[in-house]
């Protein structure tokens, strides 16, 4: 075997699957804990909460205001739901229900996510309670 190709193979089993394997796994994990929070979120509210709401849990900004918490993120997390799901054809949603369903995802988000997920979310919450009473 030439240099160059034992070169190639080698980045290929160190680098590229390592990372692509990484990567599955995480989109794996992500997509299971967005379906288990959305069968329990749909079972609490007693309707379908559709794609849509998926789609908002799935988002960046979503997920940092579940972890952070406290009342602007509250705020920030119904009105970021309320814009979603205004997209809608039909089954548009007043404030007052979509509040609920973010109460409900607020509740069930940490019991949703895998284990070691959510002892580092729990672990983050902790150090910054820590952090403001200091």
């Amino acid at each position: 075997m030439d240099p160059l190709t034992g070169f190639a193979l080698f980045l290929v089993g160190q680098v590229a699957l390592p990372e692509a394997y990484s990567r599955g796994v995480d989109r794996v994990l992500h997509g299971s804990n967005a379906r288990r929070l959305t069968k329990d979120v749909e079972k609490a509210a007693g309707q379908h909460t559709g794609r849509r709401y998926r789609q908002w849990y799935e988002r960046e900004e979503t997920w940092t205001a579940l972890v952070v918490q406290g009342e602007a993120s509250y705020e920030a997390l119904v009105d970021s739901l309320e814009r979603t799901l205004a997209k809608r054809l039909w089954g548009r949603q007043d404030r007052a229900n979509v509040s609920e369903i973010v109460k409900m995802t607020i509740g069930l988000f940490v019991s949703s996510l895998d284990s070691s997920l959510a002892v580092a979310v729990e672990g983050h919450r902790s150090d910054v309670r820590d952090r403001d009473h200091d």
